[in-house]
């Protein structure tokens, strides 16, 4: 899905590729990266109920 000119799902896969690799990330801080990962992959994937 885009919203303007940013494409939702390049822009997490990007977000997770970057928090697997870096070693210096708590893991408190890369399983709250996950968790926003999720929320917004869930809300840009619904569909619209009106």
């Amino acid at each position: 899905m885009k919203i303007e000119t940013i494409n939702i799902e390049i822009t997490l896969k990007k977000a997770q590729s970057f928090t697997s690799k870096d070693r210096h990330l708590q893991a408190a801080t890369k399983a709250i990266v996950e968790i926003l990962a999720l929320i917004i992959s869930l809300s840009t994937n619904r569909p619209d109920v009106r």
